[in-house]
């Protein structure tokens, strides 16, 4: 027989072995006592009766002398002290779980080691052993503080609560069962939710994230004065060939096709999408060819209040195609280009706004312009009229004009300046703008105003190192709250301080005509459709374009009349473009780019392509003009990563080890305080005083607790039976031997 069944009662005997017997499954079980005793019990075999009157059974066992030394006195010590491994398990387990946390806080800011990859991997471990480890200690705790109050009394529905809440699941079960709603029930719903946010906080106390160094710089750009632009601007004849071409070269950019257009247009969408795409044309058009910061219009941003002028306002520049005032940008000098990191300043500058009247038409059919060249004309037209008396030149004299050293050309249009007597407002300089279209019979007058904007910009550099172009954008831009000038002194108000013939070389630069062709100029293609100015295929439906520049005209589609005009539908008439047909507003800002650029140009010709600032030449006596201003820039670049701790998850995981090592000290203790053998919550103490089981552990030793029980009587098979015999009115159930009653049935009344 094996030694467990041997029942050890802290003295110097054993049960005897002759009332445990092995059935034929090999089960050892304990005989019923009409084996082994007088039928002085009312328990009789499966076959007999019970007799209902009959008070429970009293042992009445054959041999007083055995029934005696079994009933020898235990003296009884109190709990053996090996019982409390399990809570300083408890606590060292509790205490790993600490020094993990604080492993993990000691990493922030702390670059990536072998150690710090061990002691993250832990944590990683952390969140699958952690509910494990914190439901044995808190349930452990419970169970130990059901034993502390059991000894000195408590409710039956506070201990069905304490033995019900040794799991989170079952707390929630126990509460609604027995509709426990007070204090210690949220008390312990409140420790169980600690278990998975504890297990959660374990791994995401602590994450590597990018780490960046900080150092600053000197950033020089040209000083946004109206006046020093005009002191570094000689438009004289030895510098058009030059200004020409950055001109040319900035107008044929493929980004300049993406300006002021309907982004809805096919055409648009095809551009973009053969550039590979929004973000990519976004970020190609913050700079122009030469790496210069484009400036955004800050009056067209969809940000932008014009009732609070001086706020910043954000852009999307590497995200979003924004409109520039102008297709050259501004060179900046001081940016490292070649390191990885993001470089940050702010920059001044300025660039002119128009704002111009409607279209209105004129006749230039009398004009000497239309003659034979060579031959004279007396005869003068609506259009000479009205130029000589705003401008006090005819329109033949604007549009035939020998320039020096160069081939005569006649202009398709003009960029003149009305007198100051003839504009609208007196004393506001006014901008004259024409351009023929229908065999140069005919012309698209509009006059503008201008404006400087003076605004300061908020750029950065993304660099990449030196095999990749570092990326600048303008992601800031507000109106200058402090501008050098008042914003409505403009370069029409300096017309006459400049050079002799400036502003002519100005506007014939800016015309770009094609010498020899009776066409328009690739600038009033731009004006009329970025998208299609320089293809062969420019989008429009001639007979459209023809009854829109009637109408516009007041004209009927096709009539004639004293208001008409002759138009000749085929070929030629077309190559020269009614401006006109296009909205004002869109024509005003479409200008500006190219006004913009030219200008720029000028006075900046001599650094676009990455030169030494112009300092200009200094006049003798007079005082110094600063020409370049300078700013701090920010550089931002990478270090290795490093560790970051999120304080919030931290804490409550340092809440949740500091709870578990409570409950596992607060076990400890309360262990050490009882007094009496743990019997609840073991199956095993239910036979301690049951009648249906004949066990002399039951008198004769009551100090033996649950485990010691189990362990002795771990074969035993028991269960929930129906003791009384099947001819008996009544059965009643009771947990007893398996072979005392049978299995309970339904449709059976029961006492």
């Amino acid at each position: 027989m094996d030694d467990h069944l041997r029942t050890r009662l802290h003295g110097d005997h054993v049960e005897s072995q002759s009332d445990v017997y092995q059935d034929d499954a090999g089960s050892y079980l304990l005989k019923p006592l009409s084996q082994t005793r007088p039928r002085s019990d009312p328990i009789e075999d499966r076959k007999g009766s019970v007799d209902d009157n009959t008070s429970p059974r009293t042992w009445n066992h054959a041999g007083n002398v055995s029934a005696q030394k079994l009933s020898t006195a235990v003296h009884w010590k109190g709990l053996p002290r090996y019982l409390l491994t399990w809570e300083l398990l408890n606590i060292v387990l509790s205490l790993c779980f600490l020094v993990l946390g604080t492993c993990l806080a000691s990493l922030d800011g702390m670059p990536e080691s072998p150690w710090s990859i061990r002691v993250v991997q832990a944590s990683k471990i952390a969140p699958s052993v952690w509910p494990i480890v914190f439901s044995g200690i808190l349930g452990n705790a419970i169970r130990a503080f059901a034993d502390y109050r059991v000894e000195r009394g408590i409710s039956l529905l506070g201990l069905e609560q304490l033995l019900g809440s040794v799991t989170m699941a079952s707390s929630v079960i126990t509460i609604f069962r027995w509709s426990i709603f007070r204090l210690s029930s949220v008390a312990i719903l409140f420790l169980w939710a600690f278990n998975p946010l504890g297990s959660q906080a374990s791994f995401r106390g602590a994450n590597i994230r990018p780490h960046f160094g900080k150092s600053f710089g000197n950033i020089s750009y040209y000083n946004p004065d109206i006046a020093v632009q005009l002191f570094l601007s000689p438009f004289v004849g030895g510098t058009s060939p030059v200004m020409r071409t950055y001109y040319s070269t900035t107008l044929y950019d493929y980004v300049a096709r993406t300006q002021y257009v309907d982004t809805s247009n096919g055409e648009a969408k095809r551009v973009v999408t053969m550039m590979g795409g929004e973000t990519t044309v976004a970020t190609q058009a913050a700079m122009d060819t030469w790496g210069n910061v484009r400036i955004p219009s800050l009056e067209y941003l969809d940000k932008y209040d014009s009732e609070h002028p001086h706020e910043w306002v954000e852009t999307s520049w590497n995200q979003k195609i924004l409109n520039y005032s102008s297709l050259l940008g501004d060179r900046v000098s001081g940016v490292d280009r070649s390191i990885i990191g993001n470089t940050t300043f702010t920059i001044e500058s300025s660039y002119q706004h128009h704002s111009c009247n409607p279209w209105f038409q004129l006749n230039s059919t009398a004009s000497n312009v239309n003659s034979t060249r060579g031959r004279e004309s007396n005869s003068s037209s609506e259009a000479d009229v009205w130029f000589q008396k705003y401008t006090g030149k005819s329109y033949t004299q604007h549009v035939v004009r020998p320039l020096p050293r160069r081939t005569e050309v006649n202009r398709t249009f003009i960029v003149t300046q009305a007198l100051r007597s003839m504009t609208s407002d007196v004393g506001v300089p006014e901008l004259i703008f024409a351009s023929a279209y229908n065999n140069g019979t005919r012309l698209s007058v509009t006059k503008c105003t201008a404006r400087t904007m003076y605004v300061e910009a908020g750029v950065i550099c993304d660099s990449k190192g030196e095999s990749t172009r570092a990326n600048c954008g303008v992601y800031a831009i507000r109106e200058a709250p402090h501008p050098p000038q008042d914003p409505t002194v403009t370069i029409l108000d300096h017309r006459y301080d400049a050079a002799y013939y400036s502003f002519m070389y100005f506007m014939d630069t800016l015309d770009v005509v094609r010498a020899g062709r009776d066409y328009s100029s690739n600038t009033e293609n731009y004006l009329y459709d970025p998208l299609f100015a320089f293809t062969n295929s420019d989008g429009r439906d001639p007979n459209e374009m023809l009854s829109a520049s009637r109408e516009s005209e007041g004209l009927s589609p096709g009539g004639v009349g004293p208001n008409s005009a002759s138009y000749d539908t085929g070929g030629p008439a077309f190559d020269k473009i009614p401006l006109h047909s296009i909205d004002i507003k869109t024509f005003e800002r479409r200008f500006s780019l190219l006004w913009n650029t030219l200008w720029k140009i000028g006075w900046a010709r001599n650094s676009i392509t990455g030169g030494e600032f112009d300092k200009g030449n200094a006049i003798p006596g007079a005082k110094a003009i600063e020409t370049v201003k300078n700013t701090t820039s920010t550089v931002i670049y990478p270090l290795p990563p490093v560790y970051a701790i999120n304080r919030t998850w931290m804490q409550l995981y340092f809440v949740s080890v500091d709870i578990m090592l409570l409950a596992a000290l607060f076990a400890l203790l309360l262990r050490w305080q009882c007094r009496a053998p743990a019997v609840l919550g073991y199956a095993s103490s239910l036979i301690r005083d049951s009648t249906y089981f004949e066990d002399y552990g039951i008198y004769n030793n009551s100090v033996e607790d649950g485990p010691e029980k189990t362990r002795r009587l771990g074969k035993m098979m028991v269960m929930v039976a129906d003791v009384h015999s099947e001819d008996q009115q009544a059965g009643k159930i009771a947990f007893a031997p398996c072979r005392v009653g049978k299995q309970v049935e339904k449709q059976r009344w029961y006492y």
